[in-house]
């Protein structure tokens, strides 16, 4: 099953769907592509927005 990608950009008045990702089994590495995504995308309040983290719990 896979999963795409979709946002809304408050600084650009901007929405729409990025990528679709496939997961890989590797959650680290899907992780990784979805951060690389967002990274550029500001959120509604980006003083409450977090870094897209994988911890070694999964």
């Amino acid at each position: 099953m896979c999963i795409l990608l979709t946002f809304i950009d408050y600084k650009h008045k901007t929405a729409g769907a990025g990528p679709t990702i496939m997961p890989t089994g590797d959650i680290k590495t899907d992780m990784k592509t979805i951060a690389e995504f967002y990274k550029t995308v500001t959120p509604k309040h980006p003083e409450l927005a977090g870094d897209v983290v994988c911890d070694d719990d999964f």
